[in-house]
C-alpha cells in the first residue's frame, strides 16, 4: 500500500466557533508523547480516522483549555489522496457545577456515611469502656473486703478464683472490642481525608475546553493517521541531583556517582497517563529577543525646581530635610521610560532532550513526579578546604569536571559521603568541561589548629611619628587519613584604602599559592599536599603602618 504524506494547505487559528462543514467526524486521539521544557510542555496526540470520500471536518473537542492556540500543529499520513485544509481552534464554555454535581453528590454521600460509621464505632468504644470501668469497680469491692461479718469470708477461694477468671476473660474481650473500634475509627479518618481531597479537586474543574477542527478532503475513502501537537504553559521540570562520594580505600581511588533526576509537574487540565516522556533543556517561554533600549536625555533642572530644592536643603532639621528632599525629588523628577520587569528564564546554552525509558504517568494536580534521567561515574580530586581565621575545621570537597556535550542545569544536590547523608547544597549551571566543586561536610580526619604568636603595636620616627601593628599566626595542618589529601587554606588581612596606610605581608609568612584570587583584596591562599600522617605548619602575618595621629580600627 502506498502511503501519502498529508499536505497542510493552510492553518487558520480562531477563538470563535467556525461554521460546521458538510460532514463532521468526531475523533478521540491518544496522548502519545509529551516533551516537557523547564517551563511549558509540548504534547502530541495521534490516532487513526476513517475518511469517506469528500470534504469533512475532523473535530477534537475534549482538549484542555490551557492550550496556546498559536502552537497547534497538524500533520498526518494516509493510504490515499488526502489533503488538510484549515485548522480552527476555539474555546467551548462548560458548566463546572453541572459537570461535578454527580461526583460531588456521591462524595458528599460517602462523607455522611463515614460520619455515621464513625459515630457507631465511637458508641461501641464508649460502651466497652463503660463495661470495663463497671467490672473493675465490682471486682475491686470484693478484693477490698474479703470478710462480710469479720469472721467468715464473703466468698470462698474457689469463688474468688472463678471471679478472677471470668473478669480476665471479660477484660480481654473488652480490650479487643476497644482496639477494633479504634482501628476502624483510624481507617474512617484516612478515608475521610481522601474524600475531602477529592472534593477540593472538584473545585478546580475547568470552565472551558479547547476545540480543534481540522478540514480534510479525500478523493476516495481512506484511513488517515492524524497527529496533533500543541503547547501548554502550566507544566515544567527542574533538575535535582544525588552526589554519592566514596572516599579512597583499599588502593582504589575516590569515586563520585552523580545521579541526575527531574521533578516534573503539570496542571494542564488533563492527566498524562502512560505517555512517552521527554525532558528538554530548551527554554521556550519568556523573551524571544534582546530588549531594545530607549534613549535617555539629560538636561539642566528647571529654575523653579532648583529654587525649591535649594529651599529644602536649607531646612534646619536635617532628618526632616532628608525626608522632604526624597519625597520632593521623587515627585518632581523628570519623566522617564518605564522599565519592564523581565521574566527570569533558564538559558541552557545547549539543547538536549532526555527520553525517559518506559511509560510515565504525571497527575494533573501539580504534584511533583520524580523521574530518573541517568547517572555518571566520576573520579574526583579530594580536597579539604579550611578557613581557620573563622572556623578551624577542614571541609571535605570533591572537585571534578563535567564530561559530555550537554550542560548540567542548576539544581539542588543531595550529598552522601560513604553512604551517609551529609546535607544539601545547590549547584549552578555547569557547561561541559567546566570544573565543579561540591562540599561534603566537615572532615575531622584533617586536623586544623591556628595559634596567634605575635600581636604587637609600637611607634617610631622623630619628625613624623609612625605607628606599626604586627600580627602573626601559625596554623598546623595534619592529615589523619589513610590516603593523601590536598589542603586548600584561606586566610585574610586588612587592605588599605588610604595612601598613608601601608599593609604588607611579614617576611616570616609562608609563601602563598595565591593572593587576591578573583580580585578579592586581602585574601591569601595556600595549597598544601599532605601524605597520610603528614603535618605542615603555615606561618601568616602582616604589618600595618600609619601616621600616629591617624586613629584606626584595625579588624582581625
Amino acid at each position: 500500500m502506498k502511503l501519502h504524506r498529508v499536505l497542510l494547505s493552510g492553518v487558520f487559528m480562531s477563538l470563535y466557533l467556525a461554521p460546521a462543514l458538510a460532514d463532521e467526524i468526531r475523533s478521540e486521539l491518544d496522548l502519545a508523547e509529551v516533551t516537557v521544557n523547564p517551563r511549558g510542555a509540548q504534547l502530541m496526540r495521534t490516532g487513526d480516522v476513517d475518511l469517506p470520500a469528500g470534504t469533512h471536518e475532523v473535530v477534537l473537542d475534549t482538549l484542555p483549555q490551557g492550550i496556546l492556540p498559536a502552537s497547534v500543529q497538524v500533520d498526518g499520513v494516509s493510504s490515499g489522496d488526502v489533503e488538510i485544509g484549515t485548522v480552527d481552534v476555539s474555546r467551548i464554555a462548560l458548566d463546572p457545577e453541572q459537570q461535578a454535581s454527580g461526583k460531588r453528590r456521591s462524595l458528599q454521600d460517602e462523607l455522611e456515611a463515614l460520619a455515621r460509621d464513625r459515630a457507631r464505632q465511637e458508641r461501641v468504644r464508649i460502651d466497652a469502656e463503660f463495661r470495663r470501668a463497671t467490672l473493675e469497680r465490682l471486682t475491686s469491692g470484693h478484693g477490698a473486703a474479703p470478710f462480710a461479718g469479720g469472721e467468715r469470708p464473703a466468698m470462698s477461694p474457689e469463688q474468688i478464683g472463678n471471679l478472677l477468671l471470668l473478669t480476665s476473660r471479660e477484660l480481654s474481650d473488652i480490650s479487643s472490642i476497644v482496639l477494633e473500634a479504634q482501628r476502624a475509627i483510624e481507617q474512617i479518618g484516612k478515608r475521610e481525608q481522601v474524600v475531602r481531597h477529592q472534593l477540593e479537586l472538584l473545585a478546580t474543574i475547568p470552565n472551558a475546553r479547547t476545540r480543534v477542527a481540522v478540514q480534510v478532503s479525500a478523493s476516495a475513502p481512506a484511513r488517515l493517521t492524524l497527529s496533533v501537537k500543541y503547547t501548554v504553559a502550566d507544566a515544567g521540570w527542574r533538575p535535582v541531583y544525588d552526589a554519592r562520594l566514596k572516599l579512597p580505600a583499599d588502593g582504589k581511588p575516590a569515586a563520585l556517582n552523580l545521579v541526575q533526576r527531574a521533578l516534573v509537574f503539570q496542571r494542564s487540565g488533563e492527566a498524562w497517563d502512560g505517555v512517552a516522556l521527554k525532558l528538554s533543556t530548551a527554554s521556550v517561554t519568556g523573551r524571544t529577543s534582546s530588549p531594545v533600549l530607549e534613549p535617555v536625555p539629560i538636561a539642566p533642572r528647571p529654575e523653579s525646581m532648583q529654587a525649591e530644592q535649594d529651599a529644602l536643603e536649607n531646612l534646619s532639621d536635617a532628618r526632616g530635610s532628608r525626608m522632604l528632599k526624597s519625597k520632593t525629588t521623587a515627585g518632581l523628577a523628570a519623566p522617564s521610560t518605564v522599565r519592564q520587569r523581565q521574566v527570569e528564564t533558564v538559558n541552557a546554552g545547549f539543547h538536549a532532550v532526555y527520553s525517559i525509558a518506559g511509560r510515565t504517568s504525571v497527575p494533573n494536580s501539580g504534584a511533583l513526579k520524580s523521574v530518573r534521567i541517568g547517572s555518571r561515574m566520576i573520579e574526583p580530586v579530594i580536597r579539604v578546604d579550611t578557613a581557620p581565621h573563622v572556623d578551624p575545621v577542614g571541609y571535605l570537597t570533591g572537585v571534578f569536571k563535567v564530561a559530555g556535550e550537554t550542560p548540567l542545569l542548576a539544581g539542588e544536590v543531595s550529598l552522601f559521603r560513604d553512604g551517609v547523608f551529609a546535607g544539601k547544597s545547590r549547584m549552578r549551571q555547569i557547561a561541559p568541561g567546566e570544573e565543579v566543586e561540591l562540599g561534603f561536610g566537615r572532615d575531622d580526619l584533617v586536623r586544623v589548629i591556628r595559634r596567634e604568636v605575635e600581636n604587637t603595636a609600637g611607634s617610631s620616627g622623630i619628625i613624623t611619628e609612625q605607628s606599626t601593628l604586627r600580627r602573626r599566626y601559625v596554623t598546623s595542618l595534619e592529615n589523619l587519613h589513610t590516603f593523601p589529601v590536598q589542603v586548600h587554606m584561606t586566610d585574610r588581612m586588612p587592605y588599605s584604602t588610604h595612601e598613608e596606610i601601608i599593609v604588607d605581608l611579614l617576611r616570616e609568612t609562608t609563601k602563598p599559592s595565591w593572593t587576591e584570587p578573583d580580585n578579592r583584596r586581602g585574601i591569601v591562599v595556600w595549597d598544601v599536599a599532605l601524605e597520610p600522617g603528614a603535618k605542615s605548619n603555615i606561618t601568616f602575618g602582616y604589618s600595618v603602618v600609619h601616621p600616629s595621629q591617624m586613629k584606626l580600627t584595625i579588624p582581625r
